[in-house]
């Protein structure tokens, strides 16, 4: 058994850090707002009466952008964080963690390495004619986007931050299926 695991300092400093640019940034975008209802508000010639809307109007701005914050961009990026093991390589097939999905070697179509932005990823399909209910998989029925992404495209399996190094990463795999490159 080859259990891939993720290094745990750099993906919390990923984390950290993507979260102290997006509040920043969502506290600016709140400013901006604010001050936009402020100058609309300021025809009505009282300054008092064209700073209580934009003070209204950058307070909903910034609660807004805290609820992105807290539930919507960075939520995968937390559950990435949080993630210790991504995925192991057995004899008996792949299990891969982030998905909660098991594949044993017999359904596995296609493992290709893929290049997204600075680091690589793999892509697992499965093989045409496979059943989401296949005997010995585990947790392929249970998402329709999942089953599709399977049979499509493939679904992503990204090595960034990783113990030990992808390299042999794809040589564990290559030795029960071939990993395939892709541009």
């Amino acid at each position: 058994m080859f259990v891939v695991r993720a290094d745990a300092g750099p993906r919390r400093r990923r984390y950290r850090r993507m979260v102290t640019v997006m509040a920043v940034g969502y506290a600016l975008l709140a400013a901006l707002f604010g001050v936009q209802m402020s100058l609309i508000a300021h025809q009505l010639d009282d300054l008092l009466a064209a700073l209580v809307p934009g003070a209204v109007a950058g307070l909903l701005g910034f609660m807004f952008g805290s609820l992105l914050l807290v539930g919507g961009a960075l939520k995968r990026l937390r559950a990435a964080a949080g993630l210790g093991r991504i995925m192991t390589v057995q004899a008996d097939g792949l299990w891969i963690d982030a998905v909660d999905v098991f594949l044993p070697w017999e359904i596995v179509g296609q493992v290709r390495r893929r290049p997204w932005r600075r680091h690589e990823i793999l892509m697992v399909t499965v093989r045409p004619g496979t059943a989401p209910d296949h005997p010995g998989a585990y947790g392929l029925g249970d998402d329709p986007k999942l089953w599709r992404a399977f049979n499509g495209t493939g679904v992503a399996v990204g090595l960034r931050d990783i113990v030990p190094d992808k390299e042999r990463v794809y040589a564990e795999i290559a030795r029960y299926h071939a990993v395939e490159r892709s541009a």
